[in-house]
């Protein structure tokens, strides 16, 4: 399969301009490493603290450029965020015919669940919960991203003629509500699983300081292995602000007068 040159930018702050040992290593969606580290990258603009970060990696490859200032500080980036091609309608890549099904623990199937076929090739089912795809005689690794709090272990598909994947997956438990009725547990699904860090921060309520409105509440939380993310005691009616850098992820949302709230 042909590689694609990627060419981005590692934003690390005017601060850390002139460093000679920025790198970055390739992971994969299962958060194992792809390579060696590559170092020594070149800043963009002398000044500007933006380094050139340009791997070279498979057409439909999932997974992160794991960056690294040279002195043990890291960010990271979303490699599939910015492959062209689309994961609604993948290429057929051989004659048989397979239809993948992702089921809820009822045996519902879900629809738009993005998953990964051989450890590269990417597709998503359609809005009937399934999605057919030309695939070569072989046997092959699956793995389904978690969606609508339902999760999927891993398997596996052998292919010869027509084929049919079809699993049921189990629900994630959602977050219990506080026992504060004026809380909310708001939570929210990230992928690849667990070690992922979220920051929710309240936009409104706000105080003034120094000039500028600024949220003097921020919350961190790692997400667990099931790829939830969970902050349990945000008060009701207030609008937060949800950041998460290694999924791209950065959205406003007002919170219900509930006790939980799905920000997916």
């Amino acid at each position: 399969m042909a590689n694609v040159q990627l060419n981005l930018t590692a934003n690390l702050g005017q601060q850390n301009t002139g460093l000679t040992n920025v790198g970055y290593r390739l992971y994969d969606y299962t958060r194992t490493p792809q390579g060696s580290r590559v170092g020594n990258l070149p800043e963009i603009e002398s000044g500007s603290g933006l380094y050139q970060v340009a791997p070279s990696v498979p057409a439909g490859f999932v997974g992160y450029a794991l960056i690294d200032d040279g002195n043990g500080n890291y960010t990271d980036y979303d490699i599939n965020a910015f492959m062209t091609a689309s994961v609604s309608t993948p290429t057929p890549i051989g004659p048989d015919s397979v239809t993948f099904t992702f089921n809820d623990a009822g045996g519902n199937p879900i629809s738009y669940v993005p998953f990964i076929i051989g450890g590269y090739y990417l597709a998503n089912t359609g809005a009937d919960g399934s999605i057919t795809i030309g695939l070569l005689p072989a046997t092959y690794t699956v793995a389904a991203m978690p969606t609508n709090a339902v999760t999927w272990s891993p398997g596996s598909v052998t292919v010869s003629g027509t084929t049919t994947y079809s699993v049921d997956g189990t629900a994630i438990p959602v977050p219990t509500p506080p026992d504060d009725p004026t809380l909310c547990a708001a939570y929210t699904y990230v992928w690849p699983g667990g070690g992922i860090q979220a920051t929710l921060s309240i936009v409104s309520p706000a105080q003034y300081v120094q000039n500028e409105w600024v949220s003097l509440n921020n919350y961190v939380a790692i997400s667990d292995v099931d790829g939830l993310i969970s902050f349990p005691g945000i008060p009701q009616g207030t609008q937060v602000s949800l950041s998460i850098p290694a999924a791209k992820v950065s959205q406003v949302y007002t919170l219900p007068n509930a006790g939980t709230y799905n920000m997916t």
